[in-house]
């Protein structure tokens, strides 16, 4: 539903974080990392490791196999688990791309309106903290701060202009009672 990137401003981002390096795999250089977003439907030749795309290097991809919320990923000039062991840790990045439908980068829904099913505006999206489980949204008006599970019973629609939520898991309960 979202994916990470770095963007703060709301500016256009030219690369996003694919995922991070976990381990080594095996001893020919293989790694397991996490995958932070949908792969895109082209093959992956280049990726970017590093710790933020400033100081990245630039690898080949020999293979990348997705497996669930995993990807397994040998890089050309990787060929040892010393090698491999060498990344563990590091982001994975490349050039921004289009998403499948329903997933959106933060920085085109950051600052949208968000809104229950009757209308009642809970506040803004301020920012979105990735959670292994799911991402949650951190969503802001001039009295409180509310955080709501980005997850598809509880988003409901997404649009240009703003988010619908599902009052219900608790929701709204628990925003009213900090109204005192």
């Amino acid at each position: 539903m979202i994916s990470s990137n770095t963007d703060n401003n709301n500016k256009e981002i030219k690369f996003v974080r694919v995922g991070v390096i976990l381990k080594p795999r095996g001893i020919k250089g293989e790694v397991v990392a996490s995958l932070l977003l949908p792969l895109p439907k082209k093959k992956l030749t280049e990726l970017f490791i590093g710790s933020t795309t400033g100081d990245s290097t630039k690898y080949s991809v020999e293979t990348l196999v997705p497996s669930g919320n995993y990807m397994v990923l040998k890089f050309l000039g990787i060929n040892t688990r010393d090698d491999a062991e060498a990344l563990r840790s590091l982001t994975i990045w490349t050039e921004r791309f289009k998403l499948p439908e329903n997933v959106y980068y933060i920085n085109e829904i950051k600052g949208l309106e968000v809104r229950t099913l009757d209308g009642k505006v809970l506040g803004k999206l301020e920012r979105v903290i990735p959670t292994p489980g799911n991402d949650v949204f951190v969503v802001r008006n001039d009295k409180k701060e509310v955080l709501v599970p980005a997850l598809k019973k509880v988003v409901l629609e997404i649009n240009k202009e703003t988010i619908i939520v599902n009052p219900g898991f608790g929701l709204i309960e628990a925003t009213e009672s900090n109204e005192d």
